[in-house]
């Protein structure tokens, strides 16, 4: 009697256990734009869960590890907008939701890009500063030791 009742017992886990590993399901789809081309590394979430992924090349993704129950899926991808759809997943091995997304534009207010140069943030500072172009110096004959003795702030020891 024993013996019947410990096969009987690990029958009622098994079952048990099998039950419980039907009641996993997925949820998959496709993410596209108002074209119908994928969009490759969309991120699917579900926050209630903390899980998400994303989608592939060509657009598709895959949420595994899902009970039954009723979900908020969110999408996003950047330069498009946001979706968000409410899923029931009620046994089925896989619930597909596709989602289309529209581009999101934004208008950028005008970039101004200044700069100066070396030779005019020298000229700027509080130091003497002299500066010598190549301009400069092709319109001389003399060589450059003779330049340097000329310019203010240096000066030239010749030795030998």
């Amino acid at each position: 009697m024993g013996r019947l009742t410990s096969l009987a017992a690990l029958m009622l886990i098994l079952y048990t256990n099998s039950l419980q590993s039907q009641e996993i399901f997925s949820i998959a789809g496709k993410v596209v734009n108002q074209r119908g081309q994928p969009l490759p590394f969309a991120t699917v979430m579900i926050e209630s869960l903390g899980i998400g992924t994303v989608s592939d090349d060509n657009g598709n993704y895959l949420l595994e590890g899902i009970k039954n129950g009723r979900y908020k899926l969110t999408v996003n991808v950047l330069g498009f907008g946001e979706k968000n759809r409410t899923v029931t997943v009620q046994n089925a091995d896989l619930t597909r939701v596709d989602f289309r997304l529209e581009e999101e534009t934004k208008d950028l207010e005008e970039v101004v890009v200044k700069g100066k140069s070396d030779a005019s943030k020298l000229q700027e500072s509080a130091q003497a500063v002299t500066v010598v172009t190549t301009e400069t110096l092709k319109l001389q004959t003399a060589d450059l030791g003779e330049i340097m003795a000329k310019t203010e702030g240096v000066s030239v020891q010749r030795g030998g």
